[in-house]
């Protein structure tokens, strides 16, 4: 699978490399590109966006700030907050365990998981204008390309794990629930309660764990080609395609009997929305 996910990501990085050759050859060589104006003659300086991405391995909200170097080429700083999905996750339904059937709204849940892992995106980099449009009505394309630091977050993963508790009164059984997190203690652990599925009866409520994040600090790099469409002066509304990979210190634990990776490859489509001034 990691291979898999390194070839996709070269394949991907090439194509948009050719792609940007390709369009570039065919601009104008020699002239001096002109001041940072529109055709109406408004000089723009300066531009903004936000916006929500989807990818192969994940979503993220984002934002970023440009200043407009000449009419092609602009310095951009850009933030996100997303996560990471590992591909072995997998949702199971509570409600199909017969020992979830007495619980009150039992949560589906992701069988194997340790850890779900955020992370805050900040990055340096250009936006290279390589094709303008054509008029009014056409589209703009750019090539994104950047690097920056990835900060993840570690969130501990809490089940309702499934105990049977002696009455000393009549000795009887009572079942209760307990929320807890992974914990491999060979003594004092859950590894095998909470590697089985019978005796799951769901997942914790979503806060729980929120106060023992432990942070992942690593890299991160961003190249991709943004279509810019719109027929209002200074608004920005564009499309933009591309491939990212993030770059941790050492492998992040979010499965337990599932392979483990310090290096994140993604393929993604976000729609941003703007202004320029």
């Amino acid at each position: 699978m990691y291979n898999l996910q390194v070839r996709t990501f070269l394949i991907i990085l090439l194509s948009i490399a050719m792609c940007s050759g390709a369009i570039a050859q065919r601009q104008v060589k020699g002239d001096a590109p002109p001041p940072p104006t529109n055709k109406k003659g408004i000089i723009y300086k300066k531009e903004w966006t936000i916006g929500a991405k989807i990818s192969s391995n994940g979503w993220g909200v984002n934002g970023d700030f440009g200043k407009i170097l000449n009419i092609r080429k602009t310095r951009m700083f850009y933030f996100e907050f997303g996560d990471i999905i590992h591909p072995k996750e997998k949702k199971q339904s509570a409600e199909l365990n017969l020992l979830s059937t007495g619980i009150s709204n039992p949560r589906d849940f992701y069988f194997g998981k340790q850890n779900d892992f955020f992370l805050l995106r900040a990055a340096f980099g250009y936006k290279q204008t390589i094709a303008e449009k054509a008029n009014k009505s056409g589209v703009r394309l750019s090539v994104v390309y950047m690097g920056g630091i990835s900060l993840g977050f570690l969130k501990p993963y809490y089940l309702e794990l499934a105990y049977f508790v002696q009455n000393p009164a009549d000795s009887t059984f009572q079942l209760i629930s307990r929320s807890e997190k992974y914990n491999d203690d060979p003594e004092n652990g859950n590894a095998d309660k909470f590697m089985n599925w019978y005796e799951i009866l769901g997942a914790s409520p979503y806060g729980k764990g929120f106060n023992e994040i432990e942070p992942v600090p690593g890299g991160y790099l961003k190249v991709g080609l943004d279509f810019e469409w719109g027929t209002r002066d200074g608004f920005i509304t564009s499309l933009e395609a591309g491939v990212t990979m993030d770059a941790y210190y050492k492998r992040v634990p979010i499965m337990i009997n599932a392979r483990n990776n310090f290096v994140f490859f993604g393929a993604y489509l976000g729609l941003h929305i703007g202004r320029r001034s």
